[in-house]
């Protein structure tokens, strides 16, 4: 008969607990208002980064700190680069 005495208490429980929720109302933060900036302003101030490495022969580029492609010579990394960048200028 453990088992009608477990309950009863875990009503008890959440019934207290919905009280001091009422008495207690969550704390929740506020956030500003996201500033509208044109598309120009945006790139000119937060440019993209991109990373060019040599691992094992192969040519491994990285944007942001997240993986762009693997090239077999560097002339095509840094192409792909170049490429990336002026799809940017011309995407806004």
């Amino acid at each position: 008969m453990l088992g009608p005495v477990l309950i009863l208490n875990a009503v008890d429980i959440f019934l207290q607990l919905a009280q001091a929720r009422k008495a207690y109302p969550l704390i929740t933060k506020i956030r500003p208002k996201p500033v509208r900036v044109e598309a120009n302003e945006y790139m000119m101030t937060n440019p993209d980064q991109f990373q060019i490495r040599n691992r094992n022969g192969v040519w491994q580029v990285n944007k942001n700190g997240l993986f762009y492609g693997d090239y077999f010579r560097e002339e095509q990394a840094i192409e792909a680069v170049q490429v990336a960048q002026e799809n940017r200028l011309f995407s806004r």
